[in-house]
């Protein structure tokens, strides 16, 4: 297998199965977006006025063992984030984690395994280029500054559900 972070001609592997291998960044520490409707009950009164909230994922966050080991063999869903259960599951598995995730850098890396033929064509033709992470979180509301960007909280104890 080839080891890149892109989705570029040759980054991957498709073995005698079919199934796509590939290692890919699942998440990088830095400040994100969420909208309000996103957030939902979390957000604390006085700032319940705001649009728009920065939260902060440190690079010690996205070491955290616990946070990690939610990850190991997650589905891998395509299209919209629907929270996955097993009771109800509300999208059908394209793949999974494979492995342990590790540290690189800023940046969460995993391998992972597309099992769906539709998908592995979607990758491989560059249709699907991106991958999310869909998690749960804790916030400490705290306002500060990272990397030249301000944020109103920081992410810490992230449970990983699945990615898309």
């Amino acid at each position: 297998m080839q080891h890149t972070y892109n989705l570029a001609p040759g980054a991957w592997e498709v073995d005698d199965n079919g199934f796509l291998r590939i290692k890919t960044r699942v998440m990088a520490a830095g400040v994100m977006t969420y909208t309000r409707e996103e957030l939902g009950d979390a957000v604390p009164p006085e700032l319940a006025h705001l649009p728009y909230f920065d939260l902060l994922v440190t690079p010690d966050t996205l070491a955290e063992p616990y946070g990690i080991r939610t990850l190991e063999g997650m589905p891998i869903t395509a299209g919209a984030h629907a929270w996955q259960e097993a009771a109800t599951p509300s999208a059908a598995p394209v793949g999974s984690i494979a492995g342990t995730p590790t540290i690189e850098g800023p940046y969460l890396v995993s391998d992972i395994v597309v099992t769906h033929a539709a998908a592995v064509e979607a990758v491989t033709t560059r249709q699907l280029v991106e991958l999310s992470a869909a998690y749960d979180m804790d916030i400490v509301w705290e306002s500060g500054e990272y990397d030249g960007r301000l944020y109103h909280g920081r992410q810490t104890k992230l449970r990983y559900n699945h990615t898309t």
